[in-house]
């Protein structure tokens, strides 16, 4: 049945459902869907069912399938080492493991695999490290069939612990046709990986905004924007900040009791919890965007809009629009790399962490930074995909 198919692989981290996670996929489909549209796109992610109910009425040609990621999971079940698992992965795929033999048929049909961006691999949870695993699937499917491209785009894998390094820059690496990182941090301890940026600056290129793709916005939500997660954070240090917050917003003169405030939420349900604790901070109106409203609706882009968020991508998508924000870490490296990787890009975003302000800050400069980064992912793409 697949015979007559040429299929593009691509994998991602979509499923959660994480604004950020479900976003760069999408931009890799809206270039993919209008390169291509004749061919199959398998995008094998987290939990394809729900990544499908997202985007895959979008795509005619498009398919969501978790096919790396079971082969991943049966891997972990068995304690099967990063280091020690290239026979088994070889056997899965030559044998056809009952049940997956359908997915496996179309891994290994593929063109190429791709890995979008994103920073799902890392060593800093016991289920991000594992997903390590998927590097091997691919460097073994390609054995399987060597005309086979691998492409890895926009990955941020630190914080990486040095059981993954030598055999990523010595065997991975090198069996990638283009093998890209998005902060200095993971470049660092992979020389083999070539030092680039993030997938989501893919939204910011002039073809995908003269095709109308990419980010979707919405200028129907207040001005005043909050989104604080307490997962990678300290969740005490994290509410406390409330407080710096309202202190800050009550020295503004288009601030008082009637303002409302726009409590965002990226992953769902976890940044949910914003919208009962704020509730002892403040008597202003809330209004709450979920996961699904940005979705579904778009990013708030209400004119001046300020944001206070611990999100990466939110600091990226928020200050590439030219809008005044603070960013907060109280987690450690992992979020101190997403977010330092961004202000090395002058985003002019404060940084609370440093010096106890909260003042919302901008560079004026940054939106064409932004634009400049987005046509240069573009042309990578157009170039990967020749």
């Amino acid at each position: 049945m697949i015979d007559n198919h040429e299929i593009i692989y691509v994998v991602a981290h979509s499923g959660a459902p994480n604004y950020g996670d479900e976003l760069i996929p999408k931009l890799w489909l809206d270039f993919l869907t209008t390169k291509y549209p004749d061919k199959t796109i398998i995008v094998d992610t987290l939990r394809p069912n729900l990544a499908a109910t997202f985007w895959g009425f979008e795509y005619k040609n498009v398919h969501f399938v978790d096919t790396m990621f079971q082969l991943v999971e049966r891997l972990n079940a068995k304690g099967v080492d990063f280091n020690h698992a290239d026979d088994l992965i070889d056997k899965y795929l030559t044998y056809k493991l009952p049940k997956m033999d359908f997915g496996i048929d179309l891994l290994l049909a593929a063109e190429s695999i791709h890995f979008v961006g994103g920073g799902y691999i890392n060593g800093i949870a016991r289920s991000f490290r594992g997903q390590f695993k998927l590097f091997l699937i691919a460097v073994a499917a390609k054995k399987h069939k060597p005309k086979m491209k691998l492409f890895a785009t926009g990955l941020g894998l630190t914080p990486i612990t040095e059981q993954f390094v030598e055999k990523l820059n010595d065997v991975i690496i090198p069996q990638f046709d283009f093998f890209e990182v998005r902060d200095e941090e993971t470049a660092a301890v992979l020389p083999n990986a070539m030092f680039g940026f993030d997938d989501m600056f893919l939204a910011f290129s002039d073809t995908i905004l003269a095709n109308g793709q990419g980010i979707k916005y919405t200028a129907d939500k207040p001005k005043i924007n909050i989104l604080l997660q307490r997962h990678l954070q300290n969740p005490e240090a994290i509410e406390a900040t409330l407080v710096k917050i309202f202190d800050y917003l009550k020295t503004r003169d288009d601030f008082d009791a009637t303002t409302p405030i726009n409590v965002v939420e990226s992953i769902s349900p976890d940044d949910g919890w914003l919208v009962n604790a704020i509730k002892n901070y403040t008597d202003n109106p809330i209004v709450f965007t979920s996961a699904k409203d940005l979705i579904w609706q778009g990013f708030p882009n209400a004119a001046d809009s300020i944001w206070f968020t611990t999100r990466f991508h939110f600091h990226m998508i928020a200050a590439a629009n030219g809008f005044k924000g603070t960013f907060i870490n109280t987690g450690g490296a992992y979020y101190d790399v997403k977010h330092a990787s961004l202000t090395k890009l002058e985003t002019g975003w404060h940084n609370f962490v440093e010096d106890g302000q909260m003042t919302p800050t901008v560079s004026a400069d940054f939106p064409k930074t932004a634009q400049e980064l987005g046509n240069l992912k573009y042309q990578l793409a157009e170039k990967l995909y020749l």
